[in-house]
């Protein structure tokens, strides 16, 4: 069995598609990694790949480590619509994209691939044997942490923080950052000889420095946007974000894993259950979570992480907002004290002056000596109270109030406004002490998630796991199955109260109700009377009597079987084939060359020494009826001939096939005996072995002149009477 080691060993990738895989995930060891996982999804949104072609990639490259592909052993259409239709009704109770797309690929394998298929229903059965003791709650609580979880994805494409200069006058240093990539999310320069500081602590909102030669002032030491790297300076000390970055583009299916790892210790201790518990460390999760949320998905900081950053953070988003809003209560502040001010002049007078000033370019001096000193007091102490009142809305810290400090200005005039070189100063000093802030708590933040990269991996990988395990433990469930016996001495299909899986589907929408069907072929444990172990079988019965139903569900079992799954029957012994033929009942015009197209291919199944089960719904329909029953006829002699072959007919000839054909043919029948009160077929839906059945279509014709009014009910008269050679009421 070859070793997958190279893109271009798997089928279908070709020299371009490698090269593509390779520049998204940065390496063919990554990419092989992605491909192995079974990580269809992820492969699907690669440009011009797609669902399809991914899924064929995942396929073949897991064909290639286990020698065999997914259709091998399903030999035609008809049995692998079959498999598509089981495995999407098992799809169907899995959470998250990659267990459904994880549970592809478990499709029927060989008789040489025993083992896996025993190992597989051995760990399955665990499965059902979980989900049976859990309430249904628990699961659905489960599942939909589940659904937001997927495969880890690289980080994000950095973007520069043009806001931060990382500077050093050392070579070594230099290349050391770049090997950081600390110039994808930094301003990364080589201080030139004589070259200082200062000009960058004001260009700057944050410098990072790492300084051999000196360049900085007394001033530059003190500057609380300047950090002073360390020797050992890390990644996370000059770059934090590359760090971040892989938890930010992670942060929902992080924190939908580290919920689920916990919920599901919450579930019924089982061996199996303790073998995904063992994988997870719960208690490096729980720390994790802590760190993912005080970032959010795009690697920000989240509000509550910091309430100083927060602080920060708010008073440089809303600074403009707060200047005008302190503005407007200012002046509001003043014209309200004037106004009712008891002074010679009237508070009108004054205001109207005030506002004048400002045209008149009438000083603040000269105003003084017309004002009376009462007024110059309002207006002195509310320029004071303006500074307080938005050094509150800033929410600043003491020894930020300096900031504030003649940002109104002095001039006594009417409104009054803030200064605006004063005004951008501060909120440059804002916005510097905000990303100080900043890079110090993603330093901080980047440093501790180093440690759990390996952890959330193992999670993520485990509970993906377990959600391809739970969904077969719900679908056993719901479906009623149970674990067959796989003997490798058996050559057949044997099981008792079977329940046909597209019925039970059916079923579980309350439209319908199934009956249990018992049945046998070929040589196994179970030996009902009127059986010998015959490889070769003819099905008949009445119309609308289940034989379709039941040939379905001889393949549906062999398939799960084959898949290493419980199978649809209270009881169940299942040989493996090396090849399963499936042939639905035809439908609509059969073209010119439909007979001669069925016998090359009855030709090629009989000529075929691998080990196999055939069903055949009516393939008589593909020619006329007077020759259909001898071609059926030779076609089961020489099946019979076959040692290798496990063949289920289905005909309406039965009778006229066992006189044709030369050697014993066992013939079983689903017999109905009449139509209940509600106009139904009573039949008996297990086969009565050895019994050949009537098609009995005159009961359907019963049904339908009991059922028809007027004049339809006179046409099926008609057609019952000469059916019945009798009047109905007979």
């Amino acid at each position: 069995m070859p070793e997958l080691e190279r893109l271009d060993q798997i089928p279908g990738v070709g020299s371009r598609l490698v090269q593509k895989l390779i520049a998204v995930f940065g390496s063919e060891d990554a990419a092989l990694d992605i491909i192995t996982n079974a990580q269809v999804a992820t492969l699907a949104g690669i440009p011009g790949v797609g669902k399809k072609k991914a899924l064929d990639i995942v396929q073949e490259a897991y064909a290639l480590r286990e020698g065999i592909s997914a259709f091998a052993v399903l030999k035609t259409q008809d049995i692998q619509e079959i498999y598509t239709r089981i495995l999407t009704i098992m799809q169907s109770y899995a959470n998250s994209l990659f267990a459904k797309d994880k549970l592809s690929l478990y499709y029927p394998l060989p008789s040489t691939k025993i083992q896996i298929i025993n190992q597989r229903l051995r760990w399955f059965q665990q499965a059902e044997e979980l989900v049976k003791k859990c309430n249904q709650e628990q699961l659905t609580q489960l599942g939909q942490l589940l659904t937001n979880a997927r495969p880890l994805r690289r980080g994000a494409t950095l973007s520069l923080a043009t806001w931060r200069v990382i500077l050093t006058d050392n070579e070594v240093a230099y290349q050391q950052l770049k090997e950081y990539g600390a110039d994808k999310t930094s301003r990364l320069i080589q201080l030139k000889p004589g070259e200082r500081l200062d000009e960058y602590l004001q260009s700057y909102d944050y410098v990072i420095a790492s300084l051999e030669m000196g360049g900085m002032s007394g001033a530059a030491e003190h500057a609380g946007n300047l950090d002073i790297l360390k020797s050992d300076f890390t990644i996370a000390d000059v770059s934090p974000e590359s760090i971040i970055s892989f938890y930010a583009v992670n942060h929902e299916t992080i924190l939908a894993i580290c919920a689920a790892a916990e919920a599901m210790t919450k579930l019924p201790s089982t061996p199996a259950l303790q073998t995904f518990i063992e994988k997870i460390d719960l208690s490096a999760l729980n720390s994790l979570v802590e760190l993912v949320e005080k970032i959010t998905s795009s690697g920000d900081i989240s509000i509550g992480a910091d309430a100083d950053y927060d602080r920060l953070r708010s008073a440089s988003q809303k600074f403009e907002t707060k200047v005008s809003e302190t503005e407007i209560w200012a002046n509001d502040k003043i014209r309200d004290e004037i106004s009712s001010s008891q002074v010679v002049l009237e508070g009108d007078q004054i205001i109207n002056i005030l506002e004048a000033t400002t045209a008149e370019a009438i000083g603040a001096e000269q105003l003084r000596q017309y004002l009376p000193p009462q007024v110059f007091e309002i207006l002195v102490n509310a320029l004071q109270e303006s500074e307080d009142h938005l050094a509150k809305n800033l929410q600043l810290k003491r020894n930020e109030l300096e900031w504030v400090d003649g940002i109104f200005s002095q001039s006594v005039v009417l409104p009054i406004q803030a200064n605006r070189q004063k005004a951008s100063n501060l909120q440059n000093n804002l916005r510097k002490a905000m990303h100080s802030c900043e890079h110090k708590l993603k330093t901080e933040i980047a440093i501790k998630l180093i440690q759990y990269e390996q952890p959330i991996k193992d999670a993520v990988q485990t509970l993906l796991d377990f959600d391809v395990f739970q969904a077969i433990g719900q679908f056993a469930r719901d479906y009623q199955l149970s674990v067959p016996s796989i003997n490798p001495d058996s050559f057949g299909v044997a099981f008792q109260e079977g329940r046909n899986i597209f019925l039970t589907q059916e079923a579980l929408k309350d439209k319908i109700t199934v009956i249990p069907v018992s049945y046998t072929i070929g040589e196994n444990g179970w030996a009902p009377e009127s059986t010998s172990g015959e490889r070769v079988v003819l099905l008949s019965g009445a119309n609308s009597g289940g034989k379709s139903c039941l040939l379905q569900n001889v393949a549906q079992i062999a398939i799960l079987a084959q898949m290493g799954m419980l199978v649809p029957a209270s009881k169940a012994e299942v040989g493996i084939f090396d090849e399963l033929y499936y042939y639905a009942k035809a439908t609509g015009m059969l073209s010119a060359g439909a007979f001669e197209s069925s016998l090359n291919n009855l030709a090629n199944i009989v000529l075929s020494d691998s080990s196999k089960l055939a069903c055949f719904d009516e393939w008589e329909a593909s020619t006329e009826p007077g020759a259909a029953a001898k071609v059926v006829a030779a076609v089961l002699e020489l099946f019979s001939e076959n040692p290798n072959s496990c063949v289920i007919f289905i005909s309406h000839l039965a009778e006229d096939i066992t006189q044709l054909a030369r050697v014993p043919i066992r013939v079983d029948g689903i017999e109905a005996t009449g139509l209940d009160t509600q106009l139904n077929l009573i039949v008996n839906r297990s086969p009565q072995f050895g019994k050949i059945a009537k098609s009995t279509p005159e009961l359907i014709v019963e049904r339908l002149y009991r059922s028809a009014k007027d004049q339809k009910q006179k046409i099926f008269q008609r057609i019952l009477e000469l059916v019945r050679g009798s009047n109905p009421g007979n």
